[in-house]
């Protein structure tokens, strides 16, 4: 990085006992880095993953294949898979399991939004909440027919 003419005078301005002469013998080049900025740095809140239900059937096939992810103003999302979630527990029993962004989704977000550094304290994570099945019990009538044997026992007489 090098100083234009209008950068000589203000250094020149902002120095009025020094004479400043523009030359490459007295300016050594310089990097100007810029860093990612943290999203709370940048007041950009948190990335939330949604909830998603399911009706009880015992079958992983049948999960959420992706989660909308709520991003803040100024976020790039990029193009979500099913890889990209991560579920605290597998179990397909009733109940509510937290879903957050795998290290894959993570990596993908950090990748679209290079200006940022985004880690996994800045998700928010969902919920995948699987409902109990209805169970339909049928009650058939049934009939029986008793067939009653009238048994008589005879003892004999002793004489």
């Amino acid at each position: 990085m090098t100083l234009s003419a209008a950068g000589w005078q203000k250094l020149q301005a902002a120095n009025p006992n020094v004479v400043v002469t523009p030359s490459a013998d007295n300016v050594v080049p310089g990097n100007l880095v810029i860093q990612p900025a943290t999203l709370k740095q940048a007041d950009l809140g948190s990335i939330t993953v949604s909830d998603q239900n399911k009706v009880y059937d015992g079958d992983a096939a049948t999960d959420p294949m992706g989660y909308t992810v709520a991003l803040s103003t100024g976020l790039t999302a990029p193009s979500w898979t099913s890889a990209d979630f991560t579920r605290q527990d597998a179990s397909e029993d009733a109940g509510s399991y937290v879903v957050s962004l795998s290290q894959a989704g993570l990596d993908k977000l950090q990748q679209s939004n290079p200006n940022f550094t985004i880690t996994s304290a800045d998700i928010t994570a969902g919920h995948l909440t699987i409902t109990p099945a209805a169970v339909t019990i049928m009650h058939q009538a049934v009939s029986q027919r008793l067939l009653m044997v009238s048994h008589t026992l005879v003892t004999p007489k002793r004489h």
